[in-house]
């Protein structure tokens, strides 16, 4: 065998070089085979010994977007219910004004006059001081 550093001979049964000390690879290392595919979950004991099941929907700036469901009893019962994770909805984007504002006009500037087009588009403006264009309807609304 050849020392992976120093590249010298040495023994096939050495588990350290002679020559540079270095700790030879085995090839006896047995691989996690128990390893589920990616994007398919995962699922990890917490310290008061429930179970809790994972399931990443994706990142989005450097932020990872998940569901969980912890409590679970058993490895078993974790493993099942990442389907359960998996196949709910995804959450809907938030609508902005300005985004409802473009699809309401297209269609709805077809079927009025002239007159009602800029009366609509100058109480459009107006919101500009209080800055709602690129903010959620859902936050409108609350206030």
């Amino acid at each position: 065998m050849v020392c992976c550093k120093c590249k010298k001979t040495i023994d096939d049964i050495a588990v350290f070089c002679q020559f540079c000390g270095k700790k030879q690879p085995s090839d006896t290392k047995i691989k996690n085979t128990k390893s589920r595919g990616n994007g398919t979950g995962t699922v990890f004991k917490l310290p008061s010994g429930k179970w809790r099941a994972e399931y990443t929907l994706g990142y989005k700036d450097g932020k990872r977007f998940y569901r969980t469901k912890s409590g679970l009893k058993t490895k078993r019962e974790a493993l099942e219910y990442l389907s359960v994770l998996k196949n709910e909805p995804k959450p809907q984007r938030p609508v902005k004004f300005h985004e409802l504002y473009d699809e309401w006009s297209a269609i709805h500037f077809k079927s009025i006059s002239k007159s009602s087009i800029m009366s609509y588009k100058i109480a459009y403006k107006k919101c500009e001081p209080f800055h709602f264009y690129n903010r959620p309807l859902a936050k409108l609304i609350k206030t």
